[in-house]
């Protein structure tokens, strides 16, 4: 299995898990650390448009927990919801909590598949998506006659 590449970071998983080592996954129950990491579950567009800043922002805020409050934080889930990212934690800071609602803002107005600004589009289904991904969805999932 070929080791991840993150484009937008300029690092291999393995370096991420290094730098960034709360990124982890855990089991939510046992709190064991499961192979792999929660930041490339985050969709690529929006990895693209604020991934850095916001391992950036949760970085400096994780470097204030206790080593013991460390331990017991973790990221329960990471989806699109509604046209926009979603992370859910355990209990968290204020702090955190504050950056997460501002990336789950700014993923309002960053399209999930490119990462360039757009506005939403609600369409039975709310979409995050510039003109021409939003076009190339459709020409993708089109039935074919």
């Amino acid at each position: 299995m070929q080791e991840q590449y993150y484009e937008e970071l300029g690092m291999t998983e393995k370096e991420l898990l290094e730098k960034y080592p709360f990124t982890t996954l855990k089991n939510i129950w046992s709190l064991e650390l499961v192979e792999g990491n929660w930041y490339g579950l985050i969709p690529t567009g929006w990895r693209k448009a604020f991934g850095k800043e916001l391992l950036e922002e949760m970085t400096a805020e994780y470097d204030t927990f206790s080593t013991e409050y460390r331990h017991y934080w973790v990221v329960e889930e990471i989806k699109e919801k509604y046209g926009e990212l979603r992370i859910y934690t355990g209990p968290t800071t204020n702090n955190m909590l504050e950056i997460i609602n501002k990336y789950t803002e700014l993923s309002r107005h960053r399209c999930i598949e490119c990462g360039e600004p757009c506005k939403q589009r609600n369409v039975g289904w709310i979409f995050t998506m510039c003109d021409k991904c939003f076009d190339e969805l459709q020409n993708r999932t089109k039935r074919k006659k």
